[in-house]
């Protein structure tokens, strides 16, 4: 309106806020603050159906009584008010303009997936923070609008939201009124709120009131909820779809002439019913509160006497509790006012005054402590326009609407700190108003586009900005496509011709290329037969992602034919079958490992040329196996002929040789010329004692236990010994004969079992092992 007519021609009344140039024409005013003695050609009401709200009601049926135009009187509000319009007003002239857009239930959404152009809406300060902070993590940001900023804040929010800087806006349901947005989608994550009095759900005609915002002019426009609101029922989506509302059914009413000859009188004049069935009196709302707490005080009471001080404790009762402390520091607060204004002086002390002000007169602190100041100050703007209640009206009306924007802007900056982020609302806008962007990648992999940084590309694989949670993945997807698509096929290229040297395989299985991880190896068919991932994401062309497969392919049979040869020949042999074949799956399963303790049976049931020819295989398979450690049994007299490492010093000429094994100890022979089939390769022949003392080799091909041979040799010592009768069952006497073993009682078996080192014998006489087998062991275990 100010930039058809003019600036001069224009007026802007609110309680807060009186601009009026000289010969003014037009006059835009709140509804509270409407000059009843203002003559007009044109009068307009607007939202008349808030005439039946409990808190404010009562104002917008007076001015629909009362707010007449010379020649015309429009008013304004949804075809609700029709009835109660036709029968309070006679002759009222209706007309229905039809919305020119569809408005559809669009379901249920999570937040996070919600459109762009979206509102959500919530009815708690916490609630609406709470929303605004995970919309800012997940997608950019968010512009905030509550009933409670001032109108400063609200439009500098809304700007925010209008101009494109963010893509949501979370209000509560202030948006439903006097705010035209460019919006497409309304989704509500509640439908209950505090009217003041008690919690409530919300009408249909409020739900329809707000969800109304969705869509302008000839846009359609969709409404719905979020993850934490039920879905809305089928016969409320259509009144909402079809703007189907109940009529209004009575008005909030109250009387126009209040009797102000003494506080009683104006008390029972609040009280004065109406004389409609279409009217109701009005509830006690914050003035009538206010004036009921402020007439506790003796001091007020023996002021207000007579119509002026009584109107002028009505009107102190009317100033805004725009803090929301409690009513009776509302209250206080008005008395305070009250006492000062009717003191001999007259008027509100400068001094206090100035020092209310200078309170409020600071931008540092978190958004509750800026919203604190903001209502205070608020407060004094209100008082400031009272002529008759200062010395110096206009000075304070400056500096408290100075303070009031500096507040303002200082708490639109914390809101848009804390909920949205620039540098995704800047990348955001770009993307939707260039259709070409500078991007480019650096040589570490960082991906910068309009020199913002989006994220990092390793290997194939792209990964959003984690440093900032305020940067949306799909959204950084999206404006990096055009530098990704580009490098991606180059490195593709790359790879493709890369040697063989330049691909490696990390100890866990991860295949590495140029420093980054392009994929990992997995479970196969076989163990010779492993399969790989790629590490890319949608980005890859699909031919890229071929040739990355090829490539690698390529590489891992190579790399497989180069490490594991012998095992791929094994498991490829034809001429074995039956245990051989076994034995060979088992090796090429554990790659080239096998303990011989699980495949003892089996190499002993093969034949010895198979059994050379199967550990020959296996031994050129593991190269890499090393031998036991030297052995401590130092009564041992026969030797290893895998590990070498369990014979003695052979005696020298100056022993004695009393005995048969004396003498065979004194006089060595030669070791035999079967070779051994060990992986560690055959001991020398200094290590063999006696022919006898060497135990047959089964041919194994990996020890995984340093004293199996041992265990062999022993077993295959005490069958001889067994098959000619030898000392099993005797022992030897000082002399060095044997006799035969004294048959003992159960208690004397007793007490030899609990001798050190006995239960470990027995133990390996129940598993099995024969002849002297268990006295090695002792011997071994317990140092004899």
């Amino acid at each position: 309106m100010v930039a058809r007519a003019g600036v001069g021609q224009v007026a802007l009344i609110t309680g807060e806020e009186k601009i009026k140039p000289p010969g003014a024409r037009f006059y835009v005013c709140t509804v509270e603050a409407m000059p009843q003695e203002l003559e007009a050609d044109f009068v307009a009401v607007d939202e008349i159906q808030l005439a039946a709200d409990a808190e404010r009601g009562h104002v917008f049926t007076n001015r629909l009584f009362h707010a007449r135009g010379l020649n015309e009187t429009l008013l304004l509000g949804a075809a609700t008010m029709r009835d109660a319009i036709r029968e309070l007003l006679p002759g009222a002239n209706l007309v229905s303009r039809p919305r020119l857009s569809h408005l559809s239930y669009a379901g249920e959404k999570k937040i996070t997936r919600l459109p762009r152009r979206s509102a959500i809406v919530a009815f708690s300060v916490n609630d609406v923070y709470a929303i605004a902070e995970l919309v800012r993590r997940q997608r950019g940001g968010a512009a905030v609008v509550l009933g409670a900023l001032s109108p400063r804040t609200r439009n500098a929010q809304v700007e925010l939201y209008q101009n494109g800087d963010v893509d949501f806006l979370v209000a509560t349901d202030a948006i439903g009124m006097g705010l035209n947005l460019d919006l497409d989608h309304v989704a509500f994550a509640g439908i209950r709120k505090f009217d003041g009095h008690n919690h409530r759900n919300l009408t249909p005609a409020e739900i329809g009131q707000i969800a109304g915002r969705a869509g302008r002019h000839m846009n359609d426009g969709t409404f719905g909820v979020t993850g934490q609101v039920p879905p809305f029922e089928a016969e409320l989506i259509e009144r909402l779809e079809n703007h189907n509302f109940d009529q209004v059914g009575v008005l909030q009413w109250r009387s126009r002439k209040l009797d102000f000859t003494s506080i009683d009188a104006l008390k029972e004049s609040l009280r004065e019913m109406p004389d409609h069935r279409r009217l109701t009196r009005s509830r006690m709302v914050d003035d009538v509160i206010a004036l009921e707490n402020v007439t506790r005080d003796e001091a007020v009471l023996d002021a207000a006497r007579g119509p002026a001080a009584v109107g002028l404790l009505w009107e102190m009762c009317q100033i805004p509790d725009y803090r929301r402390v409690s009513p009776a520091n509302h209250a206080e607060l008005a008395a305070t006012l009250y006492r000062f204004v009717m003191s001999e002086e007259g008027k509100i002390p400068e001094d206090w005054f100035a020092n209310q002000v200078a309170q409020s007169d600071r931008t540092d602190g978190d958004l509750d402590t800026l919203s604190n100041r903001l209502a205070q100050i608020r407060t004094w703007t209100f008082v400031s326009h009272r002529a008759q209640w200062l010395h110096d009206p206009e000075h304070w009306q400056d500096r408290t609407r100075a303070i009031e924007d500096t507040l303002s802007d200082a708490l639109h900056e914390r809101l848009t700190q804390r909920f949205v982020d620039r540098r995704t609302s800047v990348l955001m806008r770009r993307l939707r108003d260039k259709e070409e962007m500078m991007a480019e990648i650096s040589s570490d992999g960082q991906i910068l586009v309009e020199n913002h940084y989006v994220g990092r590309l390793d290997g194939f694989r792209f990964t959003p900005d984690g440093a900032s949670d305020g940067i949306d993945g799909k959204a950084a997807r999206h404006a990096a496509t055009q530098v990704l698509a580009t490098e991606l096929a180059t490195r593709a290229a790359a790879l493709a011709a890369a040697p063989d040297a330049a691909i490696t395989l990390s100890p866990g299985g991860r295949i590495i290329w140029q420093a980054s991880e392009i994929g990992k190896l997995e479970r196969g068919e076989t163990a010779l037969k492993p399969r790989f991932q790629i590490f890319s994401d949608e980005h890859l062309a699909p031919a890229d992602l071929e040739r990355i497969e090829t490539r690698l392919q390529g590489w891992l049979a190579a790399h497989l034919e180069e490490r594991l040869k012998p095992l791929v020949a094994l498991s490829e042999a034809p001429d074995l079958s039956g245990l051989s074949r076994g034995l060979a799956f088992r090796l090429t399963e554990n790659l080239g490992v096998l303990r011989r303790d699980t495949a003892s049976a089996e190499i002993k049931a093969l034949d010895q040329t198979r059994a050379a020819n199967c550990a020959n295989t296996a031994s050129a398979s593991a190269p890499s196996i090393s031998t036991s450690p030297p052995c401590s049994n130092r009564r041992r007299r026969s030797c290893c002929c895998c590990c070498g490492r369990c014979t003695t010093a052979k005696p020298t000429a100056s022993t004695q040789t009393t005995s048969r094994r004396a003498r065979n100890r004194a006089s060595p022979r030669s070791p035999p010329t079967r070779p051994c089939p060990s992986p560690i390769g055959a001991p020398p022949a200094s290590m063999w004692p006696h022919p006898r003392r060497a135990h047959r080799h089964a041919g194994a091909a990996v020890r995984s236990d340093p004293h199996a041979c041992h265990l062999a040799a022993d077993e295959e010592r005490g069958e001889r010994s067994h098959r000619r009768g030898g000392s099993r069952g005797r022992r030897r006497l000082p002399d060095g004969s044997r006799r035969a073993r004294a048959r003992r009682s159960p208690q004397q078996a007793g007490r030899r079992l609990r001798q050190p080192g006995a239960r470990a014998i027995w133990r390996h006489r129940r598993r099995g092992l024969p002849g002297r087998a268990g006295a090695h062991v002792h011997g071994r275990l317990f140092g004899r």
